[in-house]
């Protein structure tokens, strides 16, 4: 009996064509899977470059924000920058430290606008944040009259020589809110300006306020600034405003992006004391 032959048999050329069909077959799905995971890769990143610029714009927002604020304060003790930030010309500061040189104190918001010049609309602006002391009086200002009143002549002296026996003379400041300002000064190095009262935990801003008739900055304290692109985790951490966790964070960020250009790069950590970025940049440099 013969032997049946397979019905289907392909010779040595059709299989070689088998193969490369298949092998063309093969290729085309690659390059196909490849162009579709590379578009999803681009699409992917481009949904994260779009969340990361929110978070950022949001950052920053948030910054103009606290820039922005204004906080109750008392005219008084207006510096050049803070003036500037309210709005306030040069000749309308220098008016009002000549007449703090003298040791007089402004007492009411039209005295302030009588002494500065201030527009009306300046004013209207400005006088819901004026915080005076509650024990004084507001001084009566006669019309087309130069002399405001009768002002008490006070001379502050140094707070960073102070003791805490010396700032319990200030009302509302006792041995433990004494002690508590001392300890703070002593881990600044020394306060560098007022406004650093403030942060002082426990301290209100009347009783801050006080304190200020009584003390000011009379000299400076020495600082060795620090180089935020070069200090170890220690040496940040050093810093009263930035606890060790922070210094940490913002090591690793330096390490990653190579260097830091701008303090307003350390916003982006949630933990990081934004509102006090003023006085911290006191005591960096870049």
């Amino acid at each position: 009996m013969k032997n049946k032959k397979p019905h289907l048999v392909l010779s040595k050329r059709e299989r070689s064509g088998v193969f490369f069909l298949l092998l063309f077959v093969l290729i085309v799905l690659g390059v196909k899977w490849w162009i579709i995971s590379g578009s999803s890769t681009e699409s992917d990143s481009f949904v994260l470059d779009e969340v990361l610029q929110a978070r950022h714009d949001s950052i920053l927002a948030s910054r103009a924000a606290l820039k922005n604020k204004v906080y109750p304060f008392n005219p008084n003790y207006l510096d050049d920058a803070r003036g500037y930030r309210l709005g306030l010309s040069a000749e309308q500061l220098d008016r009002l430290y000549a007449y703090r040189e003298k040791g007089y104190f402004v007492n009411s918001a039209a005295e302030f606008a009588q002494i500065t010049g201030i527009p009306d609309t300046l004013l209207e602006k400005l006088s819901p944040y004026f915080s005076f002391p509650h024990h004084r009086i507001e001084s009566s200002i006669k019309p087309g009259s130069s002399i405001i009143s009768s002002p008490k002549k006070v001379v502050p002296r140094d707070i960073n020589t102070a003791s805490a026996t010396d700032l319990q003379e200030v009302r509302g400041i006792g041995p433990v809110l004494s002690s508590r300002v001392i300890r703070f000064r002593d881990a600044l190095g020394g306060f560098l300006v007022e406004e650093q009262l403030y942060d002082v935990y426990g301290l209100d801003s009347a009783t801050v306020l006080l304190l200020l008739e009584r003390y000011r900055i009379s000299k400076v304290p020495d600082l060795v600034r620090i180089n935020l692109n070069t200090a170890s985790v220690d040496e940040l951490a050093s810093l009263v405003y930035i606890p060790y966790g922070l210094a940490w964070k913002i090591v690793r960020y330096r390490e990653s992006v190579g260097e830091i250009r701008s303090l307003d790069e350390l916003t982006q950590f949630e933990d990081f004391p934004s509102d006090k970025i003023d006085r911290i940049g006191l005591y960096l440099f870049l």
